[in-house]
């Protein structure tokens, strides 16, 4: 499966995320070549305590833009985005997090107070994002259907996909090489070519 990430904007402010699902043929095994480039849902945090006020100086992955600055009953809004590269199907060889810490002063202006730099090699997690989920609340909820649409009813969902790219391809006007030529998609390093988001949608309804 290919996943990627994209953000419509109008008037150039973002009015809506879409992250499509590609299949591919073929089994992939060169897990060394993926990664994983996110922005994460902003999280805000409320410093109610000395304790709170005093746990982000303490993290190695937390820098404050002015070392007196006071955060005490202020609430913090951490903006960041993630980019992990795996060893295996399951555990990343390195993951980097990165963003800025936002707060709002008693004008109703908002700005920066610190900033997020956490960078290792072989993780078992991410202890940032960690963190900020036990100690804080989301901003941004993703926005449901009101009826959901199930792709199936209580039996096994099963997939055959066309032998070839190319009948739909050519019948949608869609004759991206990387969904009908498998030398194209070799040189990203997939073991065959993608077939188009519609397709793919296609297939799964």
């Amino acid at each position: 499966m290919v996943e990627v990430y994209g953000r419509i904007l109008r008037d150039g402010r973002p009015i809506m995320e879409a992250t499509p699902q590609f299949l591919y043929r073929g089994s992939y095994i060169g897990c060394e070549n993926t990664f994983q480039q996110k922005i994460e849902t902003p999280i805000q945090v409320h410093m109610a305590s000395r304790r709170d006020g005093a746990i982000h100086p303490s993290k190695e992955w937390f820098h404050l833009d002015d070392p007196d600055t006071k955060s005490l009953g202020k609430t913090l809004t951490f903006r960041l985005s993630s980019f992990i590269r795996f060893k295996d199907e399951n555990n990343p060889s390195s993951v980097q997090t990165l963003g800025h810490v936002l707060v709002k002063l008693p004008a109703k202006e908002v700005i920066q107070a610190a900033s997020v730099q956490y960078i290792t090699g072989q993780s078992h997690g991410n202890p940032v994002t960690d963190y900020l989920q036990r100690h804080g609340t989301s901003l941004a909820q993703p926005v449901h259907f009101d009826n959901a649409i199930p792709l199936n009813s209580k039996t096994e969902l099963l997939i055959r996909a066309l032998a070839s790219n190319e009948g739909y391809g050519h019948a949608s006007s869609d004759c991206n090489p990387i969904h009908v030529s498998r030398t194209f998609s070799s040189y990203g390093i997939l073991a065959g070519t993608i077939p188009s988001l519609m397709e793919c949608s296609h297939l799964r309804r």
